[in-house]
């Protein structure tokens, strides 16, 4: 033990005693603050679009229809984009090529071909210089829509019917029931803040697992493993590796921790205005799933720069360790949706995806007591077999050079007693 603690300190201290550990921690937050407020602002910011376009129709009374919903201004969108319609009831072939060769000419920005046929068949075209600006040709569809529902209700006789009041959107707002009790919590805001405390969860354990990768490839070209294995075991000199690279994640967990405590204390009462909460549990349970979670994949990390002679020969392979982290987040969005689904729960007792997709349902909504012990156990118990099975590949991998071994070696390592 009195080894493990050796390397460790010495892991600690070659990372955490450096400018680089400093400067990164500090400016970390900012950075991220800065990448999330750029994008917030100018999604709010008043940016003025203007298009001129011509509307295709085959009947007159449709094409005005859709140039008054296409005209008429949503100020309370401040990026709804403002239309000038030109309706042409001329759907000819040779229309058609006057209208391309005016977008080609900058004279109009696009036309729409909403004939009476592409109706029917609901395929429109809308045809532009540039079609990336999701506003523009989103306000098509919808004004698109509204007109249609216009002349159905004219059809049936109901041709004074306030579109404008029939269609303005319902402020739904969004209860929890915990624990007998009733609290304001925001669906919107509680998706962006699980997205964003499991995306930092994921990006730890894969920052610390390519860090713990890193320093066992250092110190094997370097041969200075061989000078450390001269005094400690090749698995006292793993388990000491992996906790002081597991123990400087924590320090920096630590600080932006405190860091953002700091922040987010005079904003909280602003999140309750909001219905943005952020429970106990959720704090609690986010170092604890870092701990085993950075266990799990920290034994293939160190196996894996083991195995291998240079960086290109572990980054290669890396997507190995990596699959099961990226397919926690492409599941993300559906534990999010159905916490409570058979497949939730099952794929979150799964070791290799229960780090993250546990932690969305803890939360998203808490699940029974004995789902989190039993996640908890699973997750501890291949922890500890999968180190145990690393250990042996590591006590050969770390002293070998050139060739790269094969799986079938590889397997043979793990019966050397």
């Amino acid at each position: 033990m009195r080894n493990v603690w050796l390397i460790l300190k010495r892991e600690y201290r070659a990372w955490v005693f450096t400018r680089a550990f400093w400067f990164t921690t500090l400016l970390m937050p900012l950075l991220i603050s800065v990448l999330l407020v750029i994008p917030a602002r100018l999604a709010s910011y008043r940016l003025e679009v203007r298009r001129s376009i011509v509307v295709v129709a085959s009947r007159a009374e449709f094409g005005e229809m859709l140039r008054q919903q296409l005209t008429e201004v949503d100020e309370s969108n401040p990026t709804a984009v403002k239309f000038q319609v030109r309706v042409s009831t001329h759907a000819t072939d040779a229309e058609r090529e006057s209208l391309r060769a005016q977008v080609a000419a900058g004279a109009i920005d696009g036309y729409l071909w909403a004939t009476d046929d592409a109706l029917a068949e609901r395929k429109v075209l809308y045809s532009s210089r540039g079609v990336g600006d999701f506003m523009e040709w989103g306000g098509l569809r919808v004004a698109l829509q509204v007109a249609m529902m216009r002349e159905e209700l004219r059809r049936h006789g109901a041709a004074n019917v306030n579109m404008q009041e029939l269609l303005r959107p319902f402020d739904l707002q969004t209860v929890r029931v915990e624990q007998g009790t009733e609290r304001r919590w925001s669906g919107r805001s509680m998706v962006v803040m699980t997205v964003l405390l499991v995306t930092s969860l994921y990006g730890v354990v894969l920052m610390y697992g390519v860090i713990l990768m890193r320093s066992v490839l250092e110190e094997k070209a370097s041969r200075i493993v061989e000078v450390l294995l001269s005094s400690v075991s090749s698995r006292q000199l793993m388990a000491g590796k992996i906790l002081g690279v597991g123990l400087v994640g924590m320090t920096q967990m630590g600080i932006w921790a405190l860091m953002g405590v700091a922040v987010l204390i005079p904003a909280m009462a602003k999140w309750k205005d909001i219905g943005l909460q952020l429970p106990l549990s959720t704090l609690l349970f986010f170092p604890v799933f870092f701990v085993l979670g950075y266990l799990l994949y920290a034994g293939l990390w160190a196996v894996l720069a083991a195995i291998t002679n240079s960086e290109q020969e572990a980054y290669q392979l890396q997507t190995l360790v990596m699959l099961p982290l990226l397919v926690s987040i492409i599941l993300v969005f559906f534990v999010i949706r159905r916490p409570d689904a058979t497949a939730s729960i099952w794929l979150s007792m799964v070791p290799f995806f229960a780090p993250l997709l546990m932690y969305v349902r803890i939360l998203v909504e808490m699940p029974p007591a004995w789902q989190i012990i039993l996640c908890l156990g699973l997750l501890t118990g291949t922890t500890w077999g999968l180190l145990g099975l690393c250990a042996r590949i590591y006590r050969i991998g770390i002293l070998m050079y050139g060739k790269r071994p094969t799986l079938a070696e590889v397997w043979r390592w793990t019966k050397y007693a």
